[in-house]
């Protein structure tokens, strides 16, 4: 990534205000994890676990104080009982003209009774500058499961890499700069991930009662620029 003077780390939703001097930033933005799955006591095998959030960065158009959308996405809630794990909110970066970032967040894994199946993971969408965008990478499959045992959550994609799937109740390690999958449960809840940003909630296991899958991991989006000031009639880099 190229060097900036200024690195705004945005949260929540709202509208961020170009500053002066700034007529281009470098948008980075992470998708968020889905929730895992959740068990009741008959079913016959356990819960899959959420999908890592997608990535995506590139060159967007701002023109000074002006104000641009944005949403840091939040993850996907576990599932309890028969309900599966729901999906994280997409998020985006939007600059002039719909020209902007926005990823896919993971999707959240299947219940015990519905089959176990884990959640995939996200893809980013990209329009920016140029057309073809700058890095898009692409989230971790949570893992589905056979046996009582919930699955793993997937994990998040990062600059340069994809979120690592999930094949196992362990979840997915964390790529640099993503996020790592929470455990599947076994006779109890899943868990969510322990880093951020964007891995999925791992699956919950099969146990005496209603049991819970984890909480997938919330998203990221950083805004990087350079201000550029006037010298006689040529502008630089400041």
């Amino acid at each position: 990534m190229p060097m900036f003077e200024t690195v705004d780390t945005l949260s929540g939703s709202g509208d961020w205000t170009c500053p002066a001097g700034v007529f281009m930033v470098f948008a980075q933005v992470w998708g968020a994890g889905g929730g895992g799955g959740g068990t009741v006591l008959s079913d016959s095998q356990g819960a899959g676990g959420g999908g890592g959030g997608a990535f995506a960065a590139g060159w967007v158009r701002t023109v000074p104080g002006n104000t641009y959308s944005y949403r840091v996405p939040a993850a996907g809630s576990g599932g309890s009982g028969v309900a599966n794990g729901s999906t994280g909110q997409s998020a985006y970066f939007n600059g002039e003209a719909s020209n902007g970032v926005s990823v896919e967040s993971g999707r959240g894994g299947l219940s015990g009774t519905n089959g176990g199946g884990g959640g995939e993971g996200g893809v980013a969408l990209y329009d920016g500058i140029p057309a073809t965008p700058q890095d898009e990478r692409e989230g971790g499959s949570g893992s589905s499961t056979d046996d009582a045992n919930g699955g793993g959550g997937g994990g998040s994609a990062a600059p340069g890499l994809n979120g690592n799937n999930c094949n196992t109740r362990l979840g997915a390690a964390a790529v640099t700069g993503g996020g790592n999958g929470g455990n599947g449960g076994t006779t109890g809840n899943g868990s969510a991930p322990t880093g951020t940003p964007g891995g999925g909630g791992g699956g919950a296991g099969v146990g005496a009662g209603t049991r819970t899958g984890g909480a997938g991991k919330v998203g990221k989006i950083t805004v990087s620029y350079s201000k550029m000031r006037v010298l006689g009639s040529s502008m630089m880099v400041q």
